[in-house]
This record gives C-alpha cells, structure tokens and sequence, in this order.
C-alpha cells in the first residue's frame, strides 16, 4: 500500500481512508487476515498508537473483524463493501462538483466537460476496438490461407 500521507492533516483519518479505500478495491480481500498494527504502522511509518486507532474505528464501522486467536479478518460483507464504495464515490462526486464550481462552471457546464471527456475516451476506445478487429481480421485470414496452402499440399500428395 503507498502511504501518501499529507502532513498539513491529522494522520489517523488519512490511516483510516487509505485503510478503507484498500479494502474497498479488493486490495485486502474480504475474508483475508489482516496485517498487524506494527506491520502496518511500520510500513506506513507512524506510531502504532496511531494505527491502532485508525483500525479501531474501521472495526467499529464492520469493515474488520478482531478474532481473538486469528487477529484481524477483513469483513466478508460483501453488501457493507459496496456500500462503502458508493459513499467514497458519492465523496468523490461532491468533491469534483465543488471543484468545478469554484471553477465558475454551473452542473450543467460540469457534466458537459464531464461528456466531453467520455466521448474522447469512447472515441480512442473504439479507434482501439477497430484496430484489434483489423488485427485480428488478417491474423485469420493469413492462417485461412496457411490452412488452404496445407490442405492443398496434402491433397496432391
């Protein structure tokens, strides 16, 4: 995991997201043990007091489970998960409307560019799409030919 931590904001929150946002995109499987509070807190070069606290409180939200034999577990609650990942996104989303605001661009400016961008991607996507499709368009019609020259061979034999 890459600790980016930013020291103009109280590290244990930063623990906490960057915690979550690996359980989120699979980064620790639900099921999976957990690393330790010093394992972590070494990696991420903070005090283990810290850590500790970070994890206290993604335990207290369900995303890890404490065994008392095992350590830590990620949740196996695949619906609590996805939950979590539709809030970050509709974080995330605030964020950027805010952003755009400050900007000067209304929500309908915001989602023009945001379309904008779509359809360059979509564009280059399907010039991607039409390449692979040529590609593979002549791959098989030079082994349809290598295939007949065979056939050929060995039929006048």
């Amino acid at each position: 995991m890459d600790w980016d931590l930013d020291d103009s904001r109280s590290i244990y929150p930063q623990l906490k997201e960057l915690i979550k946002r690996g359980i989120i995109t699979g980064e620790y499987a639900p099921g999976s043990a957990f690393p330790t509070v010093r394992e972590l807190a070494s990696d991420a070069g903070v005090n283990r007091n810290t850590m500790q606290r970070a994890m206290a409180e993604l335990e207290s939200e369900g995303l890890l489970i404490t065994n008392r034999t095992a350590g830590r577990t990620v949740t196996t609650d695949l619906s609590l998960i996805e939950q979590m990942r539709r809030e970050l996104a509709e974080q995330q989303v605030d964020t950027f409307l805010q952003e755009m605001r400050s900007l000067g661009y209304s929500l309908q400016g915001a989602l023009a560019e945001v379309a904008a961008r779509i359809g360059a991607a979509a564009r280059a996507s399907c010039a991607f799409l039409r390449l692979a499709a040529f590609l593979c368009i002549t791959c098989f019609a030079a082994a349809l030919s290598t295939a007949a020259e065979v056939t050929r061979s060995w039929l006048s034999i």
